[in-house]
């Protein structure tokens, strides 16, 4: 791409000039004599953090505040985990699910703890809530213990989270999470 070159020459000793590229994706800084690797820097002045766009993913409290339950699932908190429960009788596939606030083309990481207790477990991102439309990472029929991990690009200002039983997971019956978070992924640019 197009940018800037920066010569510092040393006339008194030429093996120590320095050159350096500035464009509007990276810098080199300078690059003395015969530098074998250049490690370049980023151009975004926005700092990557390490928050959670995800209230309470932790749930530390016993607050659910900014999920929404579908199909028949209820929700709580206990004994500092998530809890998705349906009732006999209840719809196939009880799930809840998050609206995070993303910026299209930012890199962002998904990660949930999926705790089996008695029904096969489903966990989604993606930018509706159906998990056949523009899903960006799906994991079905969990019946073990698992961390679910997933980096996404977004392609949409709202991405959803979602947790709950797997598709045709009918009847009484609960499932369990825990850290969930959805976080800015600094992007690799090896």
């Amino acid at each position: 791409s197009a940018g800037v070159t920066v010569f510092k020459e040393n006339t008194s000793d030429y093996q120590s000039s320095m050159v350096s590229y500035i464009t509007s994706k990276y810098n080199s800084g300078y690059l003395v004599n015969l530098t074998k690797g250049a490690w370049l820097s980023d151009t975004d002045t926005t700092n990557v953090t390490d928050a959670n766009l995800v209230a309470n993913g932790d749930f530390s409290t016993t607050s659910t505040s900014g999920w929404s339950a579908a199909n028949t699932a209820s929700i709580s908190v206990d004994s500092g985990q998530f809890l998705v429960s349906s009732a006999d009788g209840g719809n196939a596939n009880p799930y809840v699910g998050y609206y995070i606030p993303t910026v299209v083309g930012r890199a962002y990481t998904y990660t949930v703890d999926a705790i089996y207790v008695d029904k096969p477990i489903r966990v989604h991102i993606g930018a509706t809530a159906s998990t056949a439309t523009n899903p960006y990472g799906v994991q079905d029929n969990i019946t073990a213990n698992t961390t679910f991990t997933h980096t996404f690009i977004a392609t949409t200002t709202s991405t959803y989270a979602r947790v709950g039983h797997s598709s045709g997971a009918v009847g009484a019956g609960s499932s369990r999470f825990d850290n969930i978070s959805v976080k800015l992924a600094d992007a690799d640019r090896s």
